[in-house]
């Protein structure tokens, strides 16, 4: 029978938090939370997924070989093709993502030929204890984003395992098929470690047998998540399989002990009868045997499987290796090519609350939230409106652009149209792997007016590549407060109210901006640049405490790569003449520039021939 004494309500809802140790840890939230952990930034687009063959039945392996090994899988996480994979004519996979905590003292690729793990000499994912946590602490360890979604048919079955070998039973672990699509896991396999939060199945104290997350379907009204004792050979409702042998020296209904010191299989079936099951394989020849069984609670399909652990035992180290995943590829949702010319009108994105999409092309901030909505005429938009007013600045959400090198023949041009409404300031900024490459803001408050900020309705312009406006969970917001003229240059533009308004920023080699609402120009002059391409945009929100509901709507999120270049016009005249000729033969030869210089039509921080024939291949032309 199951238990109903302690059940916890399902939550619908994302975010992520850190702890207080010595080195940040991502928080994964409560044992039973069903929520998909997430990557701090969106991964890139590689094939199609599925573009052409959806309910078609695929396989993929990745055993980790073709990842590089000792480098950090926190933020981005790191890329590669799988070992292998099958399909149907035609089809290709693409390439994996691997991520983990921030810092290689967590976790990492590691390459066990020198020093074998139970037999295992290749390569595999580490999960290691660096500084020990309090009981009780649930984060991400590491997990394996496939490039397709799979599912299971009428038919077939689908599944997603991984092979794991943990070194005690003194910390928790778990293993996790999840959707990122949908925001949810499909199941947590959960054991060892200390629990002291909350009963919802698990014991209170040392957690010595594994456990599965289920469905409660009889603990009230709405849906419920419960740890079920994972038992030898147990299936749906506690039924014995009598096609199933246990491991030598156990029963048939007893508790299952995790093995620890060997390597072991754990296996996640999703079933055509909408049922989910459990399973061991011990690897010792026999065949793997079930360890429990119930109905899907939440996600049906799956693009990645990772695993959860509390940090609790000093040292102690968790490897996972061979992710196998197997299924009948998902119809979903597919976005743009990542090309250039590019653009996102957003009616790809499923109407309703956000989570990741299927290509992670869009991304949400850890407190922040926003929902793609039905704008009328316009069609599908994504809309945001600030939970908190806390005069904080934080990234918000964000999007994925090509990523394209920038040339003294080609500009780059990012556009958006963006509907504004209360006094908050709303800063939109484009970036790289290496950081920010420019950022424009909309309003500028004065907090030094107590009580009632002054808000100033205008567009400014960040030129302090130094200054960075984002503000930690913690602390005084007002210390870094933009200052006029220092860190950010007044355009005097102010955006037409409560209305839509095109925004262009257009990027050249020589490291100058030009911004442009509704195809007028409001600024031309250097931007707070930082290599030689971009491949996101981001918008971020101060959350000005006297803003009324402050609200956004994005649209039509275009990019073109091969603009007229404008890398040669120095004076910011938009045309290459006998002025922008002088400033190269007057610096020639300088070295050691940072940024936008006079003259460095590539900004590589020299002033030399490739400088002077680019302006003399462009002098006469106009960059409009």
């Amino acid at each position: 029978m199951r238990s109903t004494s302690f059940a916890t309500v399902l939550i619908l809802a994302a975010g992520l938090g850190l702890s207080a140790s010595a080195q940040p840890l991502e928080r994964a939230g409560s044992p039973a939370d069903t929520r998909v952990t997430r990557s701090e930034h969106p991964a890139p687009t590689s094939a199609p997924r599925g573009a052409g063959f959806a309910g078609e039945f695929v396989t993929m392996r990745d055993g980790f070989e073709n990842y590089p090994v000792g480098v950090t899988l926190g933020g981005r996480g790191q890329f590669a093709t799988p070992s292998s994979f099958t399909g149907p004519d035609g089809f290709e996979w693409g390439v994996n993502q691997v991520l983990g905590q921030t810092s290689t003292a967590y976790t990492t690729v590691v390459d066990l030929a020198g020093s074998p793990v139970g037999g295992n000499a290749t390569r595999a994912i580490r999960i290691t204890t660096a500084v020990a946590q309090p009981p009780g602490g649930f984060f991400t360890g590491a997990r394996v984003r496939a490039d397709q979604v799979l599912v299971a048919d009428a038919s077939t079955t689908a599944s997603a395992s991984f092979e794991y070998y943990a070194t005690s039973i003194l910390q928790s672990h778990t293993v996790e098929p999840t959707n990122s699509l949908a925001g949810f896991i499909v199941s947590r396999l959960y054991w060892g470690g200390t629990n002291e939060t909350t009963d919802l199945g698990l014991p209170i104290g040392p957690v010595p047998t594994m456990h599965f997350l289920g469905l409660c379907d009889t603990c009230g009204f709405g849906f419920f998540t419960y740890f079920y004792l994972a038992r030898y050979c147990v299936g749906y409702n506690g039924v014995i399989d009598p096609d199933c042998t246990p491991p030598m020296g156990v029963e048939s209904g007893d508790a299952v002990v995790p093995p620890i010191g060997a390597w072991t299989r754990a296996i996640l079936e999703v079933k055509p009868d909408a049922r989910f099951r459990w399973s061991l394989d011990l690897m010792n020849g026999e065949p793997p045997f079930l360890i429990g069984e119930d109905d899907i609670f939440v996600a049906s399909n799956f693009n990645q499987i990772g695993s959860n652990t509390s940090f609790e035992s000093q040292d102690s180290a968790f490897y996972f290796d061979n992710a196998e995943f197997s299924g009948v590829l998902a119809d979903v949702p597919m976005p743009p090519p990542l090309l250039c010319p590019y653009l996102d009108d957003i009616e790809w994105l499923p109407l309703g609350g956000f989570q990741d999409s299927s290509t992670l092309r869009w991304q949400r901030g850890p407190i922040s939230s926003f929902t793609i909505v039905d704008d009328g005429p316009r069609g599908r938009v994504v809309a945001q409106t600030d939970p908190v007013l806390d005069n904080r600045h934080s990234f918000g959400f964000a999007t994925l652009l090509p990523a394209n090198t920038l040339t003294t023949g080609n500009d780059h041009a990012v556009s958006f149209d963006a509907r504004l409404t209360g006094d908050a300031v709303r800063a939109f900024a484009l970036r790289n792997n290496s950081g920010l490459v420019a950022r424009v803001f909309w309003g500028n408050e004065d907090r030094s007016v107590p009580g009632s900020p002054v808000f100033t309705p205008s567009f400014f312009v960040q030129t302090d590549g130094a200054f960075d406006p984002l503000d930690s969970a913690a602390g005084n917001p007002d210390t870094v407060q933009p200052v006029v003229g220092v860190h950010i240059q007044d355009t005097g533009f102010s955006l037409p109210d409560d209305d839509y308004a095109t925004i262009t920023m257009r990027l050249s080699a020589n490291g100058a901006l030009r911004v442009e609402v509704n195809g007028q120009r409001v600024y031309t002059g250097p931007a707070s640049f930082r290599g030689g391409f971009v491949n996101a945009l981001a918008f971020e929100s101060e959350r000005n405490i006297a803003a009324f509901e402050p609200s956004i709507r994005v649209d039509n999120i275009a990019m073109t790569c091969d603009a007229p270049s404008c890398a040669t016009d120095f004076d910011f005249d938009d045309l290459t003449s006998f002025s922008d000729l002088n400033a190269v033969l007057s610096n020639f030869g300088a070295t050691g520039l940072t940024g936008f210089h006079p003259g460095d039509a590539n900004a590589d921080g020299v002033v030399n021939f490739t400088d002077l024939n680019a302006v003399l291949a462009a002098f006469g032309t106009s960059c409009k």
